[in-house]
């Protein structure tokens, strides 16, 4: 499916993830119309100092038709946008994390955007 025409997304949640059973840096992104209703086939293009990836919403319908994912390299900082038109989203990178019985791991981030 072709995503819904209409205004472009604005960021409307971010977070970070603590949680070990997750992969390290997992960036998961969720992308939803006006009507809060998830959008496939967004295509999200994050970049790094000398690197650049396109991944798509809605590849994983078992977690939600607008949700995407991307590990991202702990220490390194991306900058995400979405071609279907948002600003460009700067300075993300993997959180660090304390586990419970000490130590410390890579946590990941939750991003949604939305149309207005």
């Amino acid at each position: 499916p072709s995503p819904t025409p209409g205004a472009s997304f604005a960021l409307s949640r971010q977070e970070s993830i603590c949680n070990p059973a997750l992969p390290d840096g997992l960036l998961q992104v969720t992308v939803l119309d006006a009507a809060r209703k998830p959008v496939p086939g967004i295509e999200l293009v994050i970049t790094w100092s000398g690197g650049e990836e396109h991944f798509f919403t809605g590849l994983k319908p078992d977690v939600s038709n607008g949700y995407a994912d991307f590990l991202m390299t702990p220490e390194v900082t991306y900058s995400l946008r979405l071609l279907a038109g948002s600003a460009p989203l700067t300075g993300l990178t993997a959180p660090a994390c304390q586990m419970e019985g000490g130590g410390e791991y890579w946590g990941g981030l939750r991003l949604e955007f939305q149309q207005p």
